[in-house]
């Protein structure tokens, strides 16, 4: 008996666990059809719950997935029973999914619930990717090189997918040891989600809650992957020519850490950006799109401003004034020579290294003279300590210096920190930020408070202070500073109901002051949206611009005050598993001055068959007396008509070959109705000359070939077009076809380009 019990004692506990087997080489070909003998060994999951709406039901399809893993990577197969008529198939563009059945493959490498990866497999042939912060924030800003298929069966469609180890950050300690992973199913005609382990949609916990799984990780030491391009371009209206050639080079040097550079890059855009006008002193916020750069960025991110907007790099340089002499170019984009990139982890510590090295640009002057302006030379540097405790308690502290030297010298250092509990229900987050730009010194600060009460109550506070000399935008961007806010946000969800499936109602408080005691909002709303059984959507807004102050519009010259007047929205969507897809929305906004704003939009998405898309966006808006700067401490009132129209193709013409179409237009007809002056913080009438009525039309237009011959390995064949008129008031031109067509027809720019790149 004591021998019996000493053995007992002696005898390590163990927990039931889930392991993926491992084949050190499974003949497995991704074509989306599960044929192969591999697969028969593989770990099969297929106890799916209803996780939206949440309601803990076994699911109403069967889903089956399967796993297996080698040195390389991992394997992933799908199987997704329903009936043909009810799939829905649709293409879209690479992480611009969003409407038809999909599985979503979520994996947390620390392990711990610290930073995963999602992989998004649609059944049309799409695919989203990104990474995941605690607890439930997705950054879709990552492409990883993965392999995958679909194939559509007899009352199925199936997945295949090749995950690389070597793609994903995974911290040495979890090598044969056990990551973290969730597996999902969108059923888009029943507008349901099913999901592996159960995980509601409106849970307090996410990406540490997955299911832990053993796996054996054992990729080499060294992978270095190169990604060399040649491109070619031709500009008839500029009269410009450019050839580049040049490569990025990415070395995993061991399962931790990955170094990354770029040789002679090409940054050239493949997308437009989007078309905005900007009556304001306002910076407006442009998404980055270049790959290089969206790499690993997560990173260098903290809770606050974004202190590394990449799109200051390789931005236009503007002409030195130069006097009596006018350049032969106001903008040139300025090329970049090289950057570099390592990030990585060290036991708890993640790290992330950065730089980049601008050209100088010359200009040249109607008076022979030339300028030279030096080319902009950028660092950041990211440390942060992340640790999670045995009840799940996670705990982070790191830090963020900037550095960059331009015509000035500028410098950002932040400190942040972040605090998740154990059950998921409190979140907390902070940052302290100084800059300095020149002799100029400013400070910001942030804190975000989230408490989950519980699946049906969500409580979120925040507040943020920058200093009138808080400036981050050499290589950082910040809207506005001279800034005091503070947000509060109630969240009521509500599922399962006889009439809607989910429902979500917000009230929001929003208050903001400048730092000179100024009052500019103190607006209270109700924000809300419903998906109701037969998947029709509604939204509404309602709130209050309450009186308060104007700061900003007036371009440093003074502040003004605002009526008290609601705002109004409201919006209607069809039920977006269908072929036809439309949504409507209708706003009323108040103007400064007793002015309005009334304004209606429109959507609507064809998708004739699996492989073809397409998309019309209409916005209208009609102004009366909005308010815009004209010069020192005049603002004059404008009766505005501002119209739009974006539409877009995504059509799958054979598996890797897509073509994508895109028209942007944007026209606006002002007419000059009254003028003020800003006198004793209140806009004062005047009867000054109103001379000052302009229409801007602006346009943009591309047609892209790509053909993926390999992952993350393309050929691009790209005509854009872009155009801008002022003048159809002067030439009677102000319907909106007009306007279109005359801008489109001025062709400002007239483009075409080729590109190759590949990877090995």
């Amino acid at each position: 008996m004591p021998l019996l019990f000493l053995i007992l004692l002696l005898t390590p506990f163990t927990t039931n666990s889930i392991d993926i087997p491992f084949d050190s080489e499974p003949n497995i070909s991704i074509d989306g059809f599960i044929d192969e003998t591999s697969w028969d060994q593989a770990l099969i999951i297929e106890n799916f719950t209803t996780v939206a709406p949440d309601n803990n039901e076994p699911a109403k399809y069967m889903s089956k997935f399967y796993l297996i893993s080698n040195q390389r990577g991992l394997y992933v197969a799908a199987e997704n029973h329903q009936p043909n008529d009810s799939i829905v198939a649709r293409f879209s563009a690479r992480d611009q999914g969003e409407l038809g059945d999909h599985i979503t493959i979520n994996l947390d490498t620390s392990g711990e619930g610290k930073y995963g990866y999602y992989f998004t497999i649609f059944s049309g042939g799409s695919i989203n990717d990104g990474t995941l912060l605690p607890e439930k924030e997705r950054l879709p800003q990552w492409d990883a090189p993965i392999d995958f298929q679909t194939a559509l069966g007899n009352g199925v469609w199936t997945a295949e997918t090749f995950i690389p180890w070597a793609v994903m950050q995974i911290p040495s300690s979890k090598v044969n040891n056990q990551i973290g992973i969730s597996l999902e199913r969108q059923i888009a005609h029943a507008g349901e989600k099913v999901g592996f382990p159960h995980i509601g949609e409106n849970s307090q916990l996410f990406l540490s809650a997955f299911e832990k799984v053993g796996v054996v990780i054992n990729h080499p030491e060294d992978n270095v992957y190169f990604y060399p391009y040649v491109s070619y371009s031709k500009d008839t209206v500029r009269n410009v020519n450019a050839e580049n050639v040049g490569t990025d080079v990415y070395w995993q040097f061991n399962d931790s850490n990955q170094f990354s550079a770029t040789i002679n890059p090409d940054f050239g855009q493949i997308e437009n950006d989007e078309i905005i006008v900007n009556f304001t002193d306002n910076a407006i916020f442009f998404p980055e799109k270049r790959p290089f750069f969206l790499e690993n960025q997560d990173i260098f991110r903290i809770q606050g401003p974004n202190l590394l907007y990449t799109r200051r790099i390789g931005d236009s340089t503007t002409a030195p004034l130069v006097s009596g002499a006018e350049a032969d170019r106001n903008l040139i984009q300025t090329d970049i020579l090289s950057a570099i990139k390592l990030v990585g982890q060290w036991n708890d510590m993640r790290y992330g290294v950065f730089a980049a090295l601008e050209d100088d640009v010359s200009f040249k002057y109607s008076d022979g003279q030339s300028a030279k302006v030096d080319g902009g030379k950028f660092y950041a540097l990211r440390s942060n300590y992340e640790k999670v405790t045995p009840d799940g308690t996670q705990w982070a502290i790191g830090g963020l210096m900037t550095y960059v030297n331009q015509e000035t010298e500028a410098s950002v250092l932040a400190l942040d920190n972040r605090y998740v509990s154990g059950n998921g229900k409190l979140l907390f987050d902070s940052s302290l930020i100084t800059s300095e730009v020149g002799a100029v010194h400013g400070f910001g600060s942030q804190a975000r408070l989230t408490y989950r009460q519980n699946e049906r109550f969500l409580h979120r506070l925040r507040f943020r202070y920058y200093s009138d000399d808080f400036n981050i935008n050499d290589m950082g961007f910040l809207g506005r500073n001279d800034l005091i806010e503070h947000y509060y946000r109630f969240t009521f969800f509500s599922t399962n109901s006889r009439f809607w499936q989910q429902l979500e109602n917000d009230f929001r408080w929003f208050y903001q002051r400048n730092t000179q005691g100024e009052e500019l909002n103190n607006n209270p709303f109700i924000v809300g949206s419903v998906v109701m059984n037969s998947l029709n959507r509604f939204s509404w807004t309602i709130g209050v611009d309450r009186d308060n102050f104007e700061d900003r519009r007036s371009r440093g010259n003074g502040s003004f005050k605002k009526n008290n007047t609601p705002i109004i929205r409201f919006g209607w969507g069809s039920d977006n598993s269908k072929s036809f897809v439309q949504e409507h929305f209708l706003e009323y906004n108040p103007e400064f001055v007793g002015g309005r704003e009334w304004e209606w939009g429109g959507e609507f998405k064809w998708s004739p068959n699996d492989s073809l898309t397409n998309e019309i966006e209409m916005t209208y808006a009609h102004r009366t007396n909005a308010i815009i700067h004209v010069d020192a401490n005049r603002m004059d009132g404008y009766d505005m008509e501002e119209s739009s129209i974006t539409l877009r193709s995504n059509w799958l013409i054979a598996p890797k070959h897509e073509v994508r179409f895109g028209l942007q237009w944007l026209g606006i007809i002002a007419m000059d109705s009254a003028s003020y002056r800003i006198q004793n913080r209140t806009l004062v009438k005047t009867q000054e000359t109103l001379d000052n009525d302009f229409s801007i039309s602006r346009v943009n237009f591309q047609i892209r070939y790509k053909y993926e011959f390999a992952p993350l390995s393309d050929l691009f064949l790209v005509f854009g077009r872009a155009g801008f008129v002022d003048d159809a008031l002067e030439n009677d031109r102000t319907n909106p076809y007009d306007m279109l067509s005359d801008a489109f027809n001025s062709k400002t720019s007239n483009a075409f380009s080729a590109k190759i790149r590949f990877r090995f």
